[in-house]
């Protein structure tokens, strides 16, 4: 029961004490309840993954990382009539990321922005009554207690 695809909603949720997940049509399923975390997200098709980065549950970890992408697609990209009639070429465009993750354990904790090589970026973003808000450019986030 960890891993859960729903083919016909095009969901699929991870549920384990040190990761969760969900990847699919994020904003036709609405609020998605896992374990420790809520996660809400407006993104037509996306990714939220918390994960552990000390070996212990989310619920008690000190370290997490926040792992949120969105659709994307190479630069000049075209399709006709489900024909690929360019496939595009660097760069890369991402969607904005939207979303929030919500902790059912949230005393203490803080967040930092990473760009997209792990470094942090000095952004630190603040959780409010549990609740993070997933910067628009944030694939990664650092979160500690």
């Amino acid at each position: 029961g960890e891993l859960t695809w729903n083919y016909g909603d095009g969901l699929l949720t991870v549920n384990t004490p040190n990761s969760q997940a969900v990847t699919g049509f994020l904003s036709k399923a609405g609020v998605i309840k896992l374990g420790d975390i809520t996660i809400n997200s407006s993104m037509e098709y996306g990714t939220v993954h918390v994960i552990s980065l000390d070996d212990q549950p989310l619920s008690k970890s000190r370290k997490m990382l926040i792992q949120a992408f969105s659709e994307e697609k190479m630069y000049g990209f075209r399709a006709e009539n489900g024909t690929i009639r360019d496939a595009g070429r660097a760069p890369i465009n991402v969607r904005d990321i939207q979303g929030t993750v919500t902790f059912s354990n949230a005393k203490g904790l803080h967040a930092t922005i990473l760009d997209p090589n792990g470094y942090a970026t000095g952004n630190v973003r603040s959780i409010k009554n549990g609740t993070l808000t997933i910067a628009r450019n944030a694939m990664y986030t650092i979160v500690t207690r």
